[in-house]
């Protein structure tokens, strides 16, 4: 971020176009070690899962009835939570996601 400029600019002509046909370009231009911030509409786990195996790591907001399994607590105190989670539940064909969570008493 040395400018503070875009990279890149995508945009669609019509308005009801979904964040998902920007994820090839995405995925073109990312390099490993890359960390980007995502919202809810590149939600989806295969989207994802190709993300990690590019090395690219990513900020997202969890859907509210996201599938979460607890497999190794780090931390866990007032002011850090800290653990291992899997995300989803590999029905329909999605992979099961593995991540590291850390979560601040101040979020």
């Amino acid at each position: 971020m040395v400018t503070r400029l875009p990279v890149e600019v995508w945009f669609h002509t019509n308005p009801a176009a979904l964040d998902t046909n920007f994820e090839a370009a995405l995925l073109n231009l990312l390099p490993t070690k890359t960390l980007i911030l995502l919202d809810r509409g590149f939600y989806h786990f295969h989207f994802l899962q190709q993300l990690i195996n590019q090395e690219v790591h990513f900020i997202t907001r969890l859907k509210a009835k996201a599938s979460i399994k607890y497999l190794k607590i780090f931390s866990y105190d007032y002011s850090l939570k800290y653990r291992l989670i899997q995300l989803g539940t590999g029905r329909g064909g999605a992979p099961v996601l593995n991540f590291t969570f850390n979560r601040n008493k101040s979020w």
